[in-house]
């Protein structure tokens, strides 16, 4: 259901459909739904997709910096089941960095 309403938007706004705010929410709920279903490579694109539309968002967006920590975090459980410690860290350090915005 959620990868009809990505490719809907995709179709509806082309070059532009990253910059919207329900691309990232659609991009998270995908990720979170593929997590869920131990698809973590999966989960791990989507998120990723959500970061690229997420940093699309004003700077001043009070939510952007709460969503990108939310992301940032579950990238870094991830990549801990994956045994990616690096990755993990990373994504923990930029999860920090939103906070502290």
């Amino acid at each position: 259901m959620y990868k009809k309403a990505l490719l809907s938007l995709k179709h509806r706004f082309k070059l532009t459909y990253l910059e919207r705010k329900d691309t990232a929410k659609l991009m998270i709920n995908i990720a979170s739904s593929e997590f869920m279903q131990q698809n973590c490579h999966e989960a791990v694109k989507y998120y990723e997709h959500a970061l690229a539309s997420l940093q699309c968002q004003p700077e001043h967006d009070l939510l952007k910096w709460v969503d990108l920590s939310k992301v940032h975090i579950s990238l870094a459980q991830i990549f801990k089941q994956l045994s990616d410690s690096v990755s993990s860290f990373y994504h923990y350090e930029r999860a920090t960095e939103c906070i502290n915005r």
